[in-house]
């Protein structure tokens, strides 16, 4: 599903229009981005919405090759976040 099919579900719905849908889907995503951002920046694990666990990881460093030349690229370290679904929304769907 793509950010207009969201936006136009989302509308139909709850019964408001489409440009309510639109700010209330930008307000979702803010709301997301800061508590992927707040995980991050204090390096603790977080929920979204009770259905979905995110953890920040330190990602090793690592050697890939370019897939055009076949040279060596070096990936320094870095922190990623790790997004899990909970076990209330797996259940849910039935994979649990």
């Amino acid at each position: 599903m793509n950010k207009g099919d969201f936006k136009t579900k989302f509308a139909n719905k709850a019964g408001v229009s489409l440009s309510e849908a639109d700010r209330t889907y930008d307000i979702i995503v803010e709301l997301l981005q800061e508590q992927a951002r707040e995980c991050l920046d204090e390096n603790k694990n977080g929920t979204i919405f009770n259905l979905f666990s995110i953890k920040p990881k330190m990602a090793a460093a690592r050697t890939c090759r370019n897939p055009f030349n076949g040279g060596e690229v070096k990936v320094p370290e870095r922190v990623v976040l790790k997004v899990k679904p909970l076990m209330s929304f797996m259940k849910y769907l039935g994979l649990k």
